[in-house]
């Protein structure tokens, strides 16, 4: 894993020193795809001290909270939004940490909360979005 975090860091930190705003897309293998994502969010977090809003489509929000906070990541930094799991009574519910949207396809849905949660931020320095 300590390989895997200095090539994110080291990519990261060559090719977005000079931006102060930019869109990235990074690609990678299959098998390194979740191991990737934990360790740009890591960068970002404990490198760069940016807060984030995490939109999973594949995950529930519990257990990426579960995985980062395994990884020693602050989800404190991180506003979640879970397009997977629904709510006990089918319908889209709010917490401190994260928003229900209970479908991938719901995209204004998702639109409309991530515009909420990068607002909620509030942060003066930059922040992220990271779509997994």
């Amino acid at each position: 894993m300590a390989g895997s975090k200095l090539k994110v860091d080291e990519t990261l930190k060559k090719n977005l020193k000079y931006l102060k705003e930019y869109v990235a897309l990074a690609t990678v293998k299959a098998k390194d795809y979740q191991k990737t994502n934990i360790e740009i969010i890591r960068h970002l977090i404990d490198t760069d001290n940016i807060p984030g809003v995490y939109v999973t489509l594949n995950k529930p929000f519990k257990t990426m909270q579960r995985l980062l906070k395994e990884k020693k990541i602050d989800t404190r930094m991180i506003i979640f939004i879970d397009a997977v799991s629904k709510g006990a009574d089918g319908n889209i519910k709010k917490t401190k940490d994260c928003l229900f949207i209970g479908s991938p396809e719901n995209l204004s849905d998702i639109a409309v909360a991530m515009d909420q949660a990068v607002m909620a931020i509030q942060s003066e320095k930059n922040s992220y979005s990271l779509i997994h």
